[in-house]
């Protein structure tokens, strides 16, 4: 009995599981784009992926690598340089060309600086130094706790005269604050604020916002068949809930703050629109 020669041939093998990455990605970003644009978030699917753009767009631009030195597919090569060249494009003036603004010389430069505070985790000497650095008009942060009104706010009273809010949203001002009110987005438990502030003999309405964070959560899709699904419902009726009170906004109006979406997303397309 002869004995068998079982040869491995590592070229080979390599060039087999390039191929089926290569091809598996193409077919998955192809397959988003087409629900992208037929779904956006209303399929949770979607709205889930969406959240890692451009991250997952990045090894489109070894395609054209993979495709000329391990696949040798011309065809294959030439498609991963031309995605690759639409995906640089669409960074460079995504992200990286900023749009101009109008703003006249006369007109009054405000900074403005928001922060989330992660409750716990932004000790109140961080927090001073940090603002302290900045030095902003105005100041909205989220997620604060009690140990920042009681110390972090009392350290920047000087500076900041005008402070309204209680854990876990406030505002700091240099500037006259004359109406604070209290909101619950979509009638939730979270809290925002919106308040007017007085600058340069101007009022100007703020919004602090901190909406509620989108998270993978089971889902009973039969009475013995639980899933993970994405679920973002309660942030998008917040969103339209501030969109629908900026529409009615009739004075200048800022809005900052936390809202847990990203650029990519149907709510931020929304909220663009005001």
């Amino acid at each position: 009995m002869k004995p068998i020669t079982i040869r491995i041939k590592p070229l080979r093998i390599l060039q087999q599981a390039t191929k089926l990455f290569a091809y598996i990605y193409s077919g998955f970003i192809i397959g988003y784009f087409i629900l992208r644009l037929i779904f956006w978030d209303r399929f949770w699917v979607v709205a889930f992926i969406s959240t890692f753009i451009p991250w997952i767009l990045f090894p489109i631009l070894i395609l054209p690598v993979l495709g000329f030195f391990i696949l040798k597919q011309r065809w294959f090569a030439i498609a991963g340089a031309i995605a690759s060249i639409l995906l640089v494009s669409w960074m460079h003036v995504k992200y990286f060309s900023p749009h101009p603004i109008n703003a006249s010389s006369s007109q009054p430069s405000i900074k403005i600086f928001s922060l989330n505070c992660s409750w716990y985790k932004t000790q109140s000497p961080n927090l001073v130094n940090l603002i302290q650095q900045q030095q902003p008009d105005l100041i909205f942060l989220q997620e604060i706790v009690k140990k920042h009104t009681q110390r972090a706010f009392v350290w920047l009273k000087a500076a900041y005269p005008y402070q309204v809010g209680n854990p876990p949203v406030a505002i700091l001002s240099k500037y006259p604050i004359i109406f604070n009110e209290t909101l619950h987005l979509a009638g939730h438990k979270e809290t925002q604020q919106r308040a007017i502030i007085r600058i340069n003999q101007q009022d100007v309405v703020v919004y602090n916002i901190q909406v509620l964070s989108p998270w993978i959560r089971p889902y009973n899709i039969l009475p013995f068949l639980t899933i993970p699904i994405y679920k973002y419902a309660d942030r998008t009726a917040e969103i339209q809930d501030l969109v629908q009170r900026l529409q009615k906004e009739t004075q200048p109006v800022i809005v900052a703050g936390d809202f847990n979406l990203t650029d990519q997303s149907q709510d931020y397309n929304y909220l663009q629109t005001v």
